[in-house]
């Protein structure tokens, strides 16, 4: 088995993460706590982990949008989501904007 560890570098100002075996099933340094990674991620994202991973889907709706013949129902699908509705709503509540329309926007901001 192994444990992620990090140990904090100060020439950088981050946290260095690696790997540590363990010897014959005894470890010298226990376990993180369950909540261990879930805090980190929050502390480095100030992003939960529903919210870091939908803003990531978001992230690659965005480009998948632009790329030719890709439609809303393929991004969608492709992401996986439960249907184009599902995937339009959550794209409009949090961009302010349709995923059709969004298109068109780069799409006329890129032409001009």
């Amino acid at each position: 088995k192994y444990w992620v560890l990090s140990s904090f570098n100060p020439e950088t100002g981050k946290n260095a993460f690696f790997l540590r075996p363990t010897f014959l099933g005894i470890n010298p340094n226990p376990p993180p706590p369950p909540r261990y990674f879930s805090d980190l991620l929050y502390f480095e994202t100030g992003q939960d982990i529903y919210e870091y991973f939908q803003f990531k889907r978001l992230e690659a709706s965005k480009t998948m949008l632009l790329e030719q013949g890709c439609t809303a129902a393929a991004v969608a699908e492709k992401l996986g989501y439960s249907n184009v509705q599902q995937f339009s709503h959550i794209f409009k509540k949090i961009t302010g904007i349709a995923p059709g329309d969004y298109r068109l926007i780069c799409f006329n901001a890129c032409a001009n």
